[in-house]
């Protein structure tokens, strides 16, 4: 049920981390599962999307919501590649803090603090020969927490009943 609802979200580009709208669009999304003779199939507002659950982009969403972490993804190449994953600090990617080597198309990682950092992909083929690299994508950093001004205006009535 939750790859649904993570699939509507996506289609309807409600943002996963808002609880709120998440729960009313849940609330509103009509979810039957039923079994056929090929298998069980899951309707989602009056459309098959039996197939869809396991898109990449529902992958890594409910990856990203069970870890804490975010997952970049990316379309499997032929074979069996690996891939070469560098994350840096600047776009000329001469800052380098990650790069790995690895062997699925979708890498998680902790969200960062502070400056934007840029992600890039190449495959690197069963014979060793490494492709080039794919466009560089931004990932933005964790949102500043809120300063709470409720004490300084609590500190403020005071003030000014005490006056």
């Amino acid at each position: 049920m939750y790859r649904a609802v993570t699939l509507a979200a996506i289609q309807q580009s409600t943002p996963l981390s808002d609880d709120v709208a998440l729960a009313t669009l849940a609330g509103k999304t009509e979810i039957a599962i039923t079994d056929t003779p090929d298998g069980t199939s899951i309707v989602v507002n009056s459309a098959d999307v039996t197939n869809s659950l396991r898109d990449t982009k529902v992958e890594a969403a409910v990856s990203a919501e069970e870890s804490g972490q975010l997952v970049a993804s990316w379309n499997v190449g032929m074979g069996q590649p690996n891939y070469r994953v560098q994350i840096a600090k600047d776009k000329a990617f001469n800052d380098i803090i990650i790069d790995e080597t690895i062997d699925k198309a979708e890498y998680a990682f902790e969200p960062f603090e502070g400056d934007e950092r840029y992600l890039r992909v190449k495959s690197i083929e069963q014979d060793g020969y490494e492709g080039p690299w794919g466009s560089t994508q931004t990932i933005q950093p964790l949102p500043e927490e809120p300063v709470n001004y409720w004490p300084l205006g609590l500190w403020t009535i005071f003030t000014i009943i005490l006056i």
